[in-house]
């Protein structure tokens, strides 16, 4: 199967490497507040926009978005960057899932990684993404003729989260779900579990997750955090499946406060 290699990308800043992977219908416009943060701190932000997301490619083949291939690219991508100090991971939902795999594949090559609402098991997901998942194809038309305002009215749809994600980011994820190929919502139905591989994780890893969250069961990311051998883990409070954007001070914080406390100073 084809892998492209023309992955969207930004590099800000220079120092310790911190690579930022967004979930699925974003892009790396998920990632401003925190790529502004690292930067400012000393670090270097490292943010992608997925196949058929934001401004990279979005072919018109649904057999591409398995997620074998999505994974393929995102490790050829991280591959190509050609780092010379191992980096940081931190992905949201979908990109969990990528941080967990490629953790999996190339512990050695990671400092640490950062999870935020992960999507590791299929039997995390809620009843409405059961019933997308079902029939991509049909919400995929849905997603091609609903109008960006109507996006935009929903976006945030946690209920007790929604109305504390600012408006520009409710803007920004509403153009992301419109512009995004509708042949992302294959990836959901093709990922691996990987509960029996948790295990081989043997990095410090950081779980943060909104207690309130409706798209993956809260209660999955516990038994995740006691799965991993060396993660530590924070539920935040009246907050849903995007706490990079519905708290970003606080999460913030919390990733400033796991790096340094677990980058490998001598690398630098």
């Amino acid at each position: 199967m084809p892998v492209s290699s023309d992955l969207n990308y930004l590099i800000q800043g220079d120092g310790l490497p911190v690579i930022l992977i967004h979930g699925i219908a974003a892009s790396m416009y998920d990632w401003m507040s925190l790529a502004s943060e690292l930067v400012h701190n000393g670090y270097q932000a490292i943010s992608l926009d997925l196949l058929g997301h934001g401004d990279s490619p979005k072919p018109d083949d649904p057999d591409l978005y398995r997620f074998e291939n999505i994974n393929k690219q995102t490790s050829q991508w991280i591959s190509s960057l050609k780092l010379t100090i191992p980096p940081f991971l931190i992905g949201h939902s979908l990109g969990g899932l990528l941080c967990l795999t490629y953790g999996i594949e190339h512990q050695d090559e990671v400092q640490g990684i950062v999870l935020v609402d992960p999507f590791y098991h299929s039997a995390q997901l809620s009843p409405i993404v059961r019933m997308v998942n079902h029939r991509p194809e049909i919400w995929g038309k849905a997603m091609e003729v609903a109008p960006t305002w109507l996006i935009h009215a929903f976006a945030g749809w946690e209920i007790k989260a929604s109305h504390k994600i600012s408006d520009s980011y409710r803007q920004q994820i509403a153009e992301d779900y419109k512009r995004a190929s509708p042949h992302i919502l294959q990836i959901p139905k093709t990922v691996p579990d990987l509960e029996e591989q948790l295990s081989r994780i043997d990095i410090p890893v950081l779980v943060i997750w909104g207690e309130d969250d409706l798209t993956l069961n809260p209660k999955s990311f516990p038994a995740l955090v006691d799965s991993l051998p060396q993660a530590i883990g924070r539920g935040i409070p009246n907050c849903g499946h995007q706490p990079h954007l519905s708290k970003p001070d606080l999460f913030n914080r919390l990733i400033m406060d796991f790096i340094a406390n677990y980058s490998v100073k001598s690398s630098l």
